[in-house]
């Protein structure tokens, strides 16, 4: 826990959940960068192909994450947005392109061919846990590290799984 001054009184909150509603809110972020993050925005919303989303659940499911990230601490938030804002509508789009539409039976099958690599995945992690649990922060670094590392190769397997199908 950091105690954190804000106008009069001193707020406690974990360091990390704190700076990443602060980014959430976008209190720190340099003019610059907003700049630049108006620019993509509007070059988005001019090209509708990129832009093919329901705005007010985008809205509302990028309030849930800042309200989200603020109170609960880096793992959980990271946890959550991957599950709910990547993975999940990930699966549904993987599905669609292998199987051509989305239903029950093309989920369990792509469920049931995916499976071993979860639980590989998964068990990975707990053991990566197991070894590392009495150093949590050293936990944090090799899993986000681990996970940078992972980042690049990913996108491009998904850029050629789109582009051959």
């Amino acid at each position: 826990m950091f105690a954190f001054y804000s106008g009069g009184d001193f707020i406690q909150r974990p360091a990390l959940s704190y700076l990443a509603f602060r980014v959430a809110s976008i209190e720190i972020i340099s003019p610059s960068l907003r700049i630049s993050m108006a620019i993509i925005n509007s070059v988005l919303l001019y090209n509708k192909k990129f832009f093919d989303c329901n705005i007010p659940v985008e809205l509302f499911l990028l309030l849930v994450f800042a309200v989200v990230f603020y109170k609960s601490t880096l793992i959980w938030s990271f946890a959550i947005y991957f599950i709910l804002w990547h993975s999940l509508p990930s699966i549904l789009d993987q599905t669609k392109q292998l199987y051509g539409c989305i239903s029950k039976e093309n989920v369990f099958r792509y469920v049931k061919s995916s499976f071993l690599y979860w639980f590989v995945s998964v068990f990975g992690l707990s053991v990566l846990f197991y070894l590392l649990k009495d150093d949590f922060v050293f936990f944090n670094s090799v899993f986000f590290s681990l996970l940078a590392a992972i980042t690049f190769p990913h996108v491009m397997v998904m850029r050629i799984f789109y582009k051959t199908k």
